[in-house]
């Protein structure tokens, strides 16, 4: 099947910029409230007597700044590395912590979390940027094959209806009509078949090689048919 992808319009380039600048605000926001909690928090363990070192509430900030840092669009090389330098930093800084330094009662003088921070962010240094792409891969892969709008996804599948027929009856043992075909292929499209939001303005778009995959019998296809079949024939 072949099918023009229509370049997208001023207005959805601009919507798709205005929510990207959004996120990044949220993230930044974000970011500056973590930023007070952990200086907030450091400073009150500062002034209470606590039976393990103070660098280990540290290193815990650190661990878990991943988990802010959610905003990955662009990619970025440099933030990659950095954010998962002091993750993986501060992951590695806690075990060798863990080992030495709370063990002893913070004898070592915090020697042994310096050694895993400074190791473990090597590590997240070197290999933070394949770590982060590895992660965005499948989606990476799925938004740059070819996608189709939801109506020309519809018009492809019922140009498929003998191969859709065929196959619904091997599932469930029963033959469609005509007009069950098309609410099965709009079933299939609203709650089985992958979709995405291309534009981020809630137009779906079909991933073509899915669309493919499913009219010849795979495994979405099964669960679509015996999930319409159960809901059309109770």
């Amino acid at each position: 099947m072949k099918s023009e992808i229509e370049k997208p319009s001023f207005a959805e380039k601009n919507f798709k910029f205005l929510n990207k600048l959004k996120d990044h605000i949220v993230q930044i926001e974000a970011l500056l409230a973590y930023l007070v909690m952990m200086v907030a928090f450091l400073f009150i363990a500062d002034e209470i007597p606590l039976p393990i070192p103070e660098w280990v509430f540290g290193l815990v900030f650190l661990l878990c700044l991943k988990f802010v840092m959610r905003v990955t669009n662009p990619n970025n090389s440099t933030r990659n590395r950095l954010t998962w330098a002091c993750s993986i930093g501060g992951m590695t800084g806690l075990i060798l912590g863990a080992i030495t330094d709370v063990a002893t009662g913070g004898l070592t003088g915090g020697q042994g979390s310096l050694l895993g921070a400074s190791l473990g962010g090597m590590v997240g240094a070197a290999l933070g940027d394949k770590i982060e792409n590895y992660s965005n891969k499948k989606l990476n892969q799925d938004k740059e094959s070819e996608l189709i709008k939801y109506g020309e996804a519809n018009l492809y599948l019922l140009s498929q209806s003998d191969s859709i027929k065929r196959n619904f009856q091997k599932v469930v043992e029963q033959s469609l009509n005509e007009s069950e075909v098309t609410h099965f292929i709009l079933f299939s499209l609203d709650s089985h078949l992958k979709s995405i939001d291309k534009y981020e303005d809630g137009n779906l778009w079909f991933v073509e090689v899915h669309l493919n995959n499913f009219t010849n019998l795979n495994e979405t296809f099964n669960k679509a048919a015996i999930n319409f079949h159960k809901k059309h024939n109770r």
